[in-house]
């Protein structure tokens, strides 16, 4: 093996070695959340992306009766930039440009209006 090909290996090899701890310990909040069948805290409900729940309330034999209980507007037309997320019974929904979040209690069926850009969910 050439020796720069062999450096970049080494260094590479180290740096991702440093890195991974950082990496895990952000993320271990999420990954907390993700554990809890209520809670879809990321993209697809899982790091996994499948977009299956383990929640059994919805099934073959009850889901022909379902009705809407409620709805919410975000007064956007065109779509929104991402899917919702449930953490601890609130729902967060963010739309386009202005990049408005709203947080919605289940429970109350109510939105607690805008929430600033910055604020984080942990």
């Amino acid at each position: 093996m050439k020796k720069p090909l062999k450096n970049w290996l080494l260094a590479s090899s180290v740096a991702a070695l440093v890195a991974a701890p950082a990496i895990t310990t952000a993320n271990s909040g999420v990954e907390q959340l993700t554990k809890n069948p209520s809670n879809w805290a990321i993209w697809g409900g899982n790091y996994a992306g499948t977009r299956y729940s383990e929640l059994s309330d919805i099934n073959v034999d009850n889901v022909k009766t379902l009705q809407p209980a409620w709805s919410f507007s975000t007064g956007v037309l065109r779509g929104h930039e991402g899917g919702p997320i449930v953490v601890d019974d609130t729902i967060y929904i963010h739309t386009p440009f202005p990049n408005t979040v709203y947080a919605i209690d289940q429970k109350l069926n109510q939105s607690s209006g805008n929430i600033p850009r910055l604020k984080t969910l942990m």
